[in-house]
């Protein structure tokens, strides 16, 4: 059935066709309009276009299944259906880019395959599809395909070439695995799963390499090693994000709504659960970096919304967090801290072979040999008096402890991951390229290259797993050259709640103008994270902070808390663009 180049062909309520074979077919530059067809044939039934097709009505086809294509859109109308008794192939944009909008069921005994062109295409699917397979393609172009609907088989996306994003929003109407993958090459292609407006749990690369999971809702999506960018959207809900790295594809999370500073909701807020498989990872600017190791490398995990991060298992046995001042003989110890003295040895058994009065035996803390010197200065306590600048914490900074080789300082603490802080410097000498290391398996570097001018200090961090095997929490600390010694202050060590305090994302754009200063705040989503008289360091990418450090010996910005729970801090705008 077919028709001049000045004719529209339409059916507008309900037909019946029969024979070996079927074409429906018309001219360019016409309209193909279909109310309900049936067709009775053994053979294919072919729909073609080389404008747009429209089916409005519910057709259907025998055992030699259907095929629909348009030169440009294609759309199963609200209301309208597709039934084959065996394949079913919907092609639009065979011409140029298209959209193609299944709102209407389409069921096939077959394969069921929806495809674009070679243009940039739009695939919405926002009614159930299901056949023996169910396959959604790209083929060329920059192709965008959304998901609001599936049917009961599993169903395949792929983008093909160009670089293509796919959209799965899930809700009731999602229910079939989605499989990604992309055949295509040479591109960036992107995976965006967005989750309800309800709290939700995701597992995200966890239990299973290239599966995310929204337990809550028992729905799956899989993404093959070919995706290059991944992102799981929580939007509103107290959502927790279960999530491993990636060697192959850049994960992205969002717990969007509710955020810092939202006081009925944060605490606890969207917490994100990583999981680095005991490896070292960095945690920056809202991007986890894992470490790779002899055999894999693995992508970056990148977060934003998210009020906390929990390292698991967390510890259980207290106590769970000590603060150490490291001191020189006769030299203060800082108020909250606990006095350590060069000659505090960790020697739970009492067999250290020296009994000199001058050591102290603990079975929690201490370091495994003393730092004494025999003749020329190699190692020991220092005090240089009020350190400038210091402020509050004149008697942390004043002294400290060194030697030119490496020592072992070992702390008493239940299995679990800690978040360790070393206060590096020295108020009168430079120092330069001091390490710290796990002493004890894996023997990660935990902080390497740290160098401070004289009379500044440095407080660094890094993330550390203590094992039901390992009886304490044991750091190295060693010099790589240069000025010969390692100088330390102080060191912290507590439970691995990271993400603890920080900052709501502006809801409008603002100008970069380079004159005015806006007003942030900093607030807690763990209770009892910010307590009066606590320094916050700040680091900003763009804009100068504008104020009084509150303790300029610190390297760095510090501002200091007020008022339990927030501290303000103000920010002069970058000049630049919006």
């Amino acid at each position: 059935v077919t028709n001049d180049g000045t004719a529209d062909l339409m059916v507008t309520n309900h037909a019946t066709f029969s024979g070996p074979v079927i074409d429906l077919g018309n001219q360019a530059g016409d309209a193909m309009n279909f109310g309900s067809l049936t067709f009775q044939s053994s053979g294919p039934v072919t729909i073609s276009e080389d404008s747009s097709t429209l089916l409005v009505g519910g057709s259907t086809a025998g055992s030699g299944g259907a095929r629909v294509t348009a030169s440009t859109d294609l759309t199963v109308s609200v209301g309208a259906s597709l039934t084959s008794g065996g394949a079913v192939t919907l092609t639009g944009g065979v011409a140029a880019g298209a959209l193609l909008t299944i709102s209407g069921p389409v069921t096939g005994t077959g394969a069921v395959l929806i495809e674009g062109g070679a243009g940039n295409d739009q695939v919405t699917l926002n009614a159930a599809v299901n056949g023996a397979t169910v396959d959604v393609r790209g083929a060329g172009g920059d192709d965008q395909i959304t998901i609001n609907a599936t049917g009961s088989t599993l169903l395949t996306v792929d983008g093909q070439a160009g670089s293509d994003r796919t959209i799965i929003n899930q809700g009731a109407n999602v229910t079939a695995r989605v499989n990604v993958v992309d055949s295509g090459s040479g591109d960036t292609d992107t995976v965006t799963i967005n989750g309800t407006i309800a709290g939700e749990i995701f597992d995200v690369n966890r239990t299973a390499v290239g599966l995310v999971t929204n337990t809550t809702l028992g729905h799956t999506v899989s993404f093959a090693a070919t995706i290059e960018q991944l992102r799981v959207n929580g939007t509103d809900g107290l959502d927790v994000f279960q999530v491993a790295p990636s060697s192959s594809t850049e994960l992205t999370v969002d717990g969007g709504a509710p955020t810092y500073g939202d006081l009925l909701q944060v605490p606890p807020g969207d917490r994100l659960d990583f999981d680095s498989q005991g490896r070292l990872f960095t945690l920056t600017c809202g991007r986890i970096q894992t470490q790779a190791d002899l055999t894999s490398t693995f992508k970056d995990v990148l977060f934003t919304n998210i009020e906390s991060l929990p390292l698991e298992p967390q510890p259980t046995v207290t106590p769970d967090h000590w603060k150490f001042d490291l001191n020189a003989f006769g030299s203060p110890t800082q108020s909250g801290y606990t006095g350590v003295l060069p000659t505090t040895l960790y020697d739970p058994q009492g067999t250290y072979a020296n009994g000199s009065p001058k050591y102290e035996h603990r079975n929690d803390y201490g370091w495994s040999q003393p730092l004494e010197s025999n003749g020329f200065f190699t190692a020991g306590g220092f005090d240089r008096g009020a350190a400038p600048g210091a402020g509050l914490y004149d008697d942390l900074l004043q002294d400290g402890q060194m030697a030119l080789t490496t020592a072992v300082f070992q702390a008493r603490v239940a299995p679990g991951w800690y978040q360790v802080t070393i206060t590096f410097g020295d108020a009168a000498v430079a120092r330069d390229r001091m390490r710290v290391s796990n002493a004890t398996a894996p023997y990660q570097v935990l902080l390497d290259e740290v160098s401070t001018a004289a009379g500044e200090f440095r407080q660094e961090w890094a993330v550390v797993q203590v094992t039901a095997e390992q009886p304490t929490l044991s750091l190295a600390f060693a010099d790589l050259g240069g000025d010969a010694f390692w100088a330390v202050n102080a060191i912290d060590i507590r439970p691995a709640k990271l993400l603890d305090i920080g900052v709501a994302a502006s809801s409008t754009a603002r100008v970069a103008d380079g004159v005015t200063v806006d007003t942030w705040t900093i607030y807690e989503a763990s209770n009892g994270a910010l307590q009066v008289g606590d320094l916050v360091t700040l680091q900003v990418s763009s804009g100068v902070l504008v104020g009084t450090d509150a303790s300029a010996a610190l390297a760095g910005f510090q501002v200091q808390v007020a008022d339990a729970g927030q501290v303000p801090f103000q920010l002069q705008r970058p000049t630049g663009a919006a």
